[in-house]
């Protein structure tokens, strides 16, 4: 399986659905090894929308 990125709302939900139906998967299993695949662009693609929705914030932190 191919890693491919995230790019709208609509990819964003039904990869977390796909993560959810494996989330029993074990690990070295082809279906673990999916559901890392998995996680791992849903985390770049929520790194990439909260650093946007929350840079102001990061840039003047809270002292």
């Amino acid at each position: 399986m191919n890693l491919k990125e995230i790019t709208s709302t609509r990819q964003y939900k039904l990869v977390l659905q796909k993560i959810e139906s494996l989330m029993k998967a074990q690990k070295g299993t082809p279906e673990g090894c999916q559901l890392d695949m998995l996680v791992t662009s849903i985390e770049k693609y929520e790194s990439k929308k909260l650093t946007g929705c929350f840079a102001p914030f990061l840039s003047n932190p809270v002292k």
